[in-house]
């Protein structure tokens, strides 16, 4: 009561909860709420860590446009702020959000950057999340390039243990190896 930065970072973490709990719908409602209780700007970076969440959680439920509006108000505020871990989160969002409005090519070049800017910051999430949309977007376009990014992706994963991504890096890495 009364802790802004608390309350928005409680609202962070239920929003990825029931993001995780396959209800990213009931994520964007919730994240949206806590964002407008923590005075409805994003100044800080609780509140740029939750937008950040918000923009996930709309994309997750197919809000495209509010997505994207949620990331462009975003990514200036974390990069006054150099809060590199929620650039790192925000640029696979934005390049999803790209790819919902045709910007393709620009998308998959986000997606290459978001990349390199994950691995550097050790933002795994982020950088699996890039790999995902990028190998998804390459196997239509260029399968052989696909490949090695989810591949490298799904070793990574391998390697610090985390099934999850590596289960899914490997499905995109094993069905691009097929075509």
């Amino acid at each position: 009561i009364g802790d802004r930065e608390g309350s928005a970072r409680a609202g962070t973490w239920q929003g990825i909860a029931l993001v995780n709990d396959g209800r990213p719908g009931d994520a964007a409602t919730a994240l949206a709420t806590s964002l407008e209780e923590a005075g409805g700007t994003v100044d800080s970076e609780a509140t740029a860590r939750l937008a950040a969440e918000l923009g996930r959680a709309y994309l997750m439920s197919g809000r495209f446009a509010e997505a994207f509006s949620i990331i462009e108000t975003t990514l200036p505020v974390a990069e006054r702020l150099d809060l590199r871990g929620v650039i790192a989160e925000l640029l696979p969002s934005k390049g999803w959000a790209l790819s919902q409005q045709g910007r393709l090519h620009e998308a998959a070049a986000l997606f290459h950057g978001a990349i390199t800017l994950a691995e550097r910051e050790g933002a795994f999430n982020a950088e699996c999340r890039a790999r995902m949309n990028l190998s998804a977007w390459l196997a239509r376009e260029v399968p052989g390039a696909a490949y090695p990014i989810a591949r490298e992706g799904y070793e990574r994963a391998v390697a610090r243990g985390d099934s999850g991504w590596a289960l899914s890096l490997f499905g995109n890495a094993s069905s691009v190896a097929l075509i």
